[in-house]
């Protein structure tokens, strides 16, 4: 891994604030040189990682095992055993990942806020996790977490959004965002999109300039007679996400598993180890 992928182009000398140019590697740390002052400012200095002591080969190995998809406890599993990193404790990776997942969370967002599918798109909803009613003052009562999805089956796109209802306002609203009028959409017979209580059933978002068709699930999962009517590739999509979680031993969901989850799934990991070290280096240009 190259260093020049995260370190910050300049810093300001933490004596005298001249602007530093030339990173240099001492003692397995990244240093600013000032040639006026005769003194070194540590490439953190007064940033997010200001008060992490790890040498930069470490903070190498946690990016790698963080763009591999690795949980806090594989990670410090896997290092372990290294001489070097014995002394690294759940904290500070937790720290670094959390740094990370913040990132992760703006390339999500961005992402949303670029993408328009089209073509043969497949939605669907998921049941994430319900949290447990309690009757205790500190702990009101928490919505159960729904995932909504879309997938493009021509270029694979999809877009997760979590939801907290899965009223026919709020969802047709998200469709109408990241959907473009015009594009074929495949469902279930939620009542969302399908009225049901008609014979014979009617698409709900074909008044919306949409062309839909959809599966009962209750009587098949492909359509015996038309077999492009189905919405196997989001149930697939749902079936990753929460083995993923599962093996990450989850159990409350949040945005940034969801977003590093959209991270890991829509780039290849040169690509995310770009984005990752962009991220941080933005954030410790200061």
């Amino acid at each position: 891994m190259n260093h020049s992928s995260i370190i910050p182009f300049y810093k300001k000398c933490k004596l005298c604030c001249r602007i530093l140019f030339n990173p240099v590697l001492n003692d397995d740390q990244i240093y600013f040189y000032c040639t006026f002052c005769g003194d070194y400012t540590k490439w953190t200095n007064k940033t997010i990682l200001h008060y992490n002591k790890i040498s930069y080969s470490i903070l190498e190995k946690i990016i790698i095992h963080y763009i591999r998809n690795k949980s806090v406890q594989d990670t410090i599993e896997l290092l372990k055993d290294n001489f070097s990193t014995r002394s690294l404790t759940k904290n500070t990776v937790v720290r670094y990942f959390n740094v990370f997942n913040k990132i992760a969370i703006d390339y999500y967002n961005k992402k949303l806020n670029s993408t328009l599918l089209e073509g043969s798109v497949e939605i669907d909803e998921t049941f994430l996790f319900k949290m447990k009613k309690s009757t205790a003052k500190q702990r009101p009562y928490t919505k159960s977490l729904w995932l909504f999805g879309m997938f493009e089956r021509e270029s694979r796109q999809f877009i997760i959004i979590p939801v907290f209802s899965r009223s026919e306002t709020n969802l047709l609203s998200i469709i109408l965002k990241y959907i473009k009028v015009g594009a074929k959409i495949y469902s279930d017979c939620f009542s969302t999109y399908v009225n049901n209580k008609v014979f014979p059933k009617e698409s709900k978002l074909e008044g919306y300039g949409y062309h839909h068709q959809w599966i009962n699930h209750k009587v098949e999962f492909v359509s015996k007679l038309f077999k492009h009517i189905h919405t196997n590739n989001i149930e697939r999509l749902w079936l990753t996400i929460k083995t993923d979680f599962r093996k990450k031993n989850i159990k409350k969901v949040t945005l940034k598993h969801i977003a590093r989850f959209v991270f890991n799934q829509t780039l290849e990991e040169k690509e995310r180890l770009n984005v990752i070290g962009c991220g941080l280096k933005e954030r410790l240009q200061k």
